[in-house]
């Protein structure tokens, strides 16, 4: 733990951009728990969804109507929701916001000296800009988001509630029945014989956290036509994930520390029994990702912060 004075000087507060909570999207998930993760750690996060300019006088920003009043959190998780209050508290006391955009927001819409920009997808592919400011601060989801750059700042936030996804109450040798999974894909890639009689588990059918966990704890297989961190789910829960290749998936996802762990490429027989062998290591590794998450938060705090007191000498 850092040393801590009781009358340190009060740390900048994030800003952080986001649609509503939902749990079909692992972007929006990363960006909520990061506002969760930041207020564990004793810094000031705030949930908002940019309709205001913060360069802007006090007066003008009480006229605009803030859409944050209306941001849908998590009740479990410490987000709470920027109000016109916490506005003018942070500019009375000469305090520099940090904007936390994920990258399909374009450009600065806060007005925000600070900008950080979490890079949750290759940027570009789902909106967003392709080139970012100079002066932002870019930190990236997984490597592979990065492009061609040999350094970078990483923040792989692991969005998977692990008190629901686990291998508690399961049995390998009870496992039975196969699920398929298709979302963005469908209508461009046409569903396989292999998953005929398999249970789709899309989006479009509506299960809770908790519905999934108990469906993976005692499912066979796992078929994707596509990648999702619902296969990260069903791995922590000691289901084996079969990728099928396709027009839109020709080649095994990139799951960077995990490598082929629990996962077959392809429906052979060798494939899918590689993914039985090896899906029990899964867990494990994640769990160190998560510890190793906690790491990069404390740089991406140390990061943030002295750029954005550096903003304020300017």
């Amino acid at each position: 733990m850092k040393d801590k004075k009781l009358r340190s000087e009060l740390s900048n507060p994030y800003y952080i951009v986001s649609p509503d909570y939902t749990d079909s999207s692992s972007g929006i998930i990363a960006m909520h728990l990061l506002c969760h993760a930041l207020n564990l750690m004793g810094e000031e996060a705030y949930m908002t969804q940019y309709t205001f300019d913060w360069q802007q006088p006090l007066s003008a920003i009480r006229n605009t109507v803030l859409a944050s009043h209306e941001v849908v959190t998590n009740d479990h998780l410490r987000t709470p929701v920027l109000k016109i209050t916490d506005i003018e508290k942070h500019k009375s006391t000469g305090r520099q916001p940090v904007a936390v955009y994920p990258e399909i927001i374009s450009g600065n819409p806060l007005n925000m000296d600070s900008v950080v920009r979490y890079i949750l997808n290759i940027p570009g592919l789902l909106g967003g800009d392709v080139v970012f400011g100079d002066n932002d601060i870019l930190f990236y989801y997984r490597d592979e988001f990065a492009g061609s750059a040999k350094s970078f700042n990483k923040l792989h936030l692991p969005t998977c509630d692990l008190s629901l996804f686990n291998l508690e109450n399961t049995s390998e040798t009870n496992r039975k029945g196969s699920y398929f999974f298709i979302n963005r894909y469908r209508g461009h890639v046409p569903l396989q014989e292999i998953t005929k009689n398999s249970i789709e588990i899309s989006f479009r059918y509506e299960r809770t956290l908790k519905e999934l966990s108990e469906i993976f704890k005692s499912a066979e297989l796992l078929y994707c036509y596509e990648p999702s961190a619902l296969c990260f789910e069903a791995l922590l829960c000691g289901c084996p994930v079969v990728f099928l290749p396709n027009e839109l998936l020709k080649e095994i996802p990139s799951f960077e520390a995990f490598g082929n762990t629990g996962v077959a490429w392809g429906s052979s027989p060798e494939q899918i029994e590689h993914a039985k062998k090896t899906v029990g290591n899964f867990y494990p590794i994640y769990q160190k990702m998560e510890k190793d998450f906690w790491v990069q938060l404390d740089d991406f705090i140390d990061k943030t912060q002295e750029r954005s007191k550096d903003d304020l000498k300017i």
